[in-house]
């Protein structure tokens, strides 16, 4: 039924009913006779229509409560009742025009201390399925619930009740069926009473309740809760202009909340106040701290991996614009990604490819050039810096450039034939050629400590062009300590380094001879050896080898055999010419022999006395 049907309906009910008082009262006649009697018509036919009008608008309304009367003869029972759903209920008018009554639950006391008895905590309507959902509460829907207490007296009012936690409603709702005499008659349970009468058993009772509808207020509480939610609302987080809409409504909310006169007025006014507050917009989010990470993202991403790169370009593109201030933790997030992948970012290896062409574009046979020219190229390439990163490029290319300048200023020797019988060092013919070798200091103008270890003479065999040189060594003896050198290594004219093969050893295992290529024959060869001596840390020993280079002969064109053997002396002993040996060398070979043998005397102490021998 619509809401203007039902007025209808209320108004045609309320001329029925003047109708009738009309009729009560006598005949027609009579009442025009009768001034008094006739006003006193129009006032009731007045009273019926501004009652029935009363709640006619769909909302909710307070309506006072006249009686709550319990059919328990008893007057504490009836006392204690009276209170049990307060002073008033919220009638609920719906757009059928039917009602429903919300009630409020009170707990009740009663006493009966006048009686020389206890007074008897009670409550309305225990709760009688699991989801706490019905009671027994005539036709009533539970909105909550509560927990109490209640005093069982077990069915013996003479004894000390026993108190009881128990749950009950706590507000709940049910039909409104008001008589003529604005009455309802509803069924209840107890619970004092379901233990003192029904033996734990619900035990109903019927209350009349009897509402004052004539004077039923119009229900406020809605607007006035939405009132205190909105002004709990603060602007800092919405724009000016929608802020001030919303308050505006709340200053003309609190005017209605105070006399709403119609409940369309309060409909409207809640509506309204909805509306403004749904309009509110928020301000866009701070992305002042994602413009600075993306400030930090470098221009240039080829320099870094393709991994760490890719992890910045997801950072950033995951950045989404336009949010408001509700998602400024993501918008912050957004910074830090970014921040996050840039701190993360891996540079590159640098690109050595040019510089590894401009090396091998170093000639192979650098003995025709000048030593200047040749000094120019192995300072270029010495100063080759590996393990740059991406970012440092140009550096690296510059490297490349500067062998490649100094590649192309090679300078070559004259081209004055050596004399005949000459031997020229720089274009050694095949054959087979002895020269006087020494194991020279690394970097002072004297012989190793280590020199009296290598045979006085080398062999160089030159086949196809290839220079393979044969070194000789034999064991060196300080105080009671033998030793023999044990590996070998020899730099090349481009600065890189081959290991000497050991071609031949003598009985107890040490070698005596080493060959290894050489791509250019100098007065000086930079060396290292190592003799496998515990005490002196077992490493390689920087030297040079020291090449008599005017004293080189050939002695065989025949290059088949490896010569594996030393050669000879005058009289027929191994070794050639000895080694030098100066003043300096004589007391660093007498500080070795020292320390070498107090070592010996303290591994003496606790063991036989061994033999130490180089590379065991």
């Amino acid at each position: 039924m619509t809401m203007t049907k039902q007025k209808r309906f209320k108004r045609s009910l309320s001329l029925f009913l003047a109708l009738a008082l009309c009729m009560s009262m006598g005949s027609m006649t009579a009442l025009a006779a009768d001034q008094s009697k006739a006003d006193a018509v129009t006032a009731a036919v007045d009273a019926a229509l501004e009652k029935a009008a009363a709640l006619s608008s769909e909302g909710q309304y307070i309506v006072p409560i006249t009686s709550l009367v319990s059919s328990a003869p008893l007057q504490p029972v009836q006392l204690a009742f009276s209170k049990a759903f307060g002073d008033c209920v919220t009638v609920i008018v719906k757009e059928d025009g039917t009602m429903t009554a919300r009630i409020k639950n009170q707990h009740m006391i009663v006493d009966m201390s006048v009686w020389g008895m206890n007074k008897y905590d009670a409550n309305v309507a225990s709760i009688v399925d699991a989801d706490k959902s019905t009671s027994e509460i005539e036709n009533a829907t539970i909105l909550s619930t509560k927990q109490e207490v209640f005093s069982n007296p077990n069915g013996d009012l003479t004894a000390e009740p026993v108190q009881t936690d128990i749950i009950v409603p706590d507000e709940f709702e049910i039909p409104l069926n008001l008589d003529e005499k604005n009455q309802q008659k509803i069924s209840i349970t107890v619970d004092f009473m379901d233990h003192l009468l029904g033996g734990g058993s619900p035990y109903p009772t019927t209350v009349t309740l009897t509402l004052d509808m004539d004077a039923a207020q119009i229900d406020v509480s809605e607007l006035e809760a939405l009132i205190e939610e909105c002004e709990a609302i603060t602007g800092e987080n919405y724009t000016e202009e929608s802020f001030a809409a919303l308050t505006d409504a709340i200053a003309k909310a609190r005017g209605v909340a105070a006399d709403p006169e119609t409940m369309e007025n309060l409909n409207a006014m809640i509506a309204e106040l909805k509306e403004a507050r749904a309009g509110l917009e928020y301000k866009g989010a701070d992305y002042s701290a994602v413009d600075a990470a993306l400030a930090k993202i470098p221009a240039d991403g080829s320099v870094y991996t393709e991994e760490s790169w890719a992890a910045v370009e997801a950072a950033r593109n995951a950045v989404v614009n336009g949010l408001d201030i509700t998602k400024q933790e993501l918008v912050n997030g957004y910074a830090e990604a970014i921040e996050t992948a840039v701190s993360n970012l891996v540079l590159k290896d640098a690109d050595y490819s040019l510089v590894d062409q401009a090396i091998a574009s170093v000639p192979t046979d650098l003995s025709k050039y000048t030593e200047e020219s040749v000094e120019r190229v192995k300072l270029a390439i010495a100063a080759v810096e590996r393990g740059l990163k991406a970012d440092r490029q140009a550096e690296v290319n510059a490297m490349a450039a500067a062998i490649a300048q100094a590649v192309a200023a090679l300078e070559e020797k004259g081209t004055d034939k050596p004399a005949d019988g000459e031997i020229d060092i720089n274009n050694l013919r095949d054959g087979v050629y002895e020269i006087p070798v020494a194991l020279w200091h690394a970097t002072q103008d004297k012989a190793s400590m280590a020199a009296a270890s290598f045979v006085g003479t080398a062999r160089i065999v030159v086949k196809d062009g290839a220079m393979t040189v044969y070194v000789y060594t034999k064991p060196m003896t300080f105080g009671a300590i033998t030793a023999s050198l044990q590996e070998m290594k020899v730099e090349q004219t481009d600065g890189t380094w081959v290991n000497a093969a050991v071609e031949t050893k003598s009985g107890d295992g040490n070698p005596t001879c080493f060959s290894f290529a050489l791509d250019r024959l100098s007065q000086y060869i930079n060396t290292k050896v190592n003799p496998y001596v515990e005490m002196m840390g077992n490493q390689d020993l920087d030297a040079r080898l020291k090449f008599d280079l005017a004293s080189i002969k050939l002695v065989s064109e025949q290059t088949d055999d490896k010569p594996l053997t030393p050669p000879s002396d005058a009289n027929g002993n191994a070794g050639g010419a000895a080694s030098p040996e100066t003043g300096d060398t004589s007391k660093l070979v007498f500080w070795v022999v020292l320390m070498l043998s107090s070592a010996s005397a303290v591994a003496l102490v606790s063991a036989k006395k061994r033999r130490a021998v180089w590379g065991k």
